[in-house]
């Protein structure tokens, strides 16, 4: 579960595509603004060993767990991107796309991935339609034979 917003897309200064040769994948960098960084850097601080998960739209990209203080307003987005869909996130961030990439989540909670939970509200809701289905056709047929007799 999310808890509320630590920083917004406005917070972002620059987004930029690259590759970490440490651990051999494509990663989004950001640059946060003044203000912001003072917000991350003491943020990260406090909540050491904790998850922060970056999202996109509500979808949860990355949920990383702070490692240790993060200052001067850098940081990296770490997820299962290609060359493409790193580069299309920065550009998407830099055109200010996303309101709240940044939320807080404690190290107690599991994220569930975005496709899993439409996947569970998708079948909340035909389970919810098959149910107002029965009870309008089970209507139906009373009042139906009601009226026969």
């Amino acid at each position: 579960m999310l808890d509320g917003s630590i920083l917004g897309g406005q917070s972002i200064q620059h987004a930029s595509a690259g590759w970490d040769r440490q651990f051999d994948q494509y990663i989004v960098e950001l640059q946060f603004d003044d203000n912001a960084t003072r917000i991350w850097t003491d943020f990260t601080d406090a909540n050491i060993g904790a998850r922060t998960a970056f999202t996109l739209d509500t979808q949860v990209l990355s949920a990383p767990q702070i490692q240790e203080a993060i200052p001067y307003g850098r940081t990296q987005i770490t997820a299962d991107f290609t060359e493409d869909s790193a580069r299309e996130l920065a550009d998407a961030l830099n055109r200010g796309i996303s309101p709240s990439p940044v939320s807080f989540v404690s190290s107690a909670d599991e994220i569930l991935p975005a496709t899993t939970f439409s996947t569970v509200l998708r079948v909340a809701v035909i389970a919810l339609g098959l149910g107002v289905a029965t009870i309008v056709t089970g209507a139906v047929v009373y009042l139906a034979r009601r009226r026969s007799t």
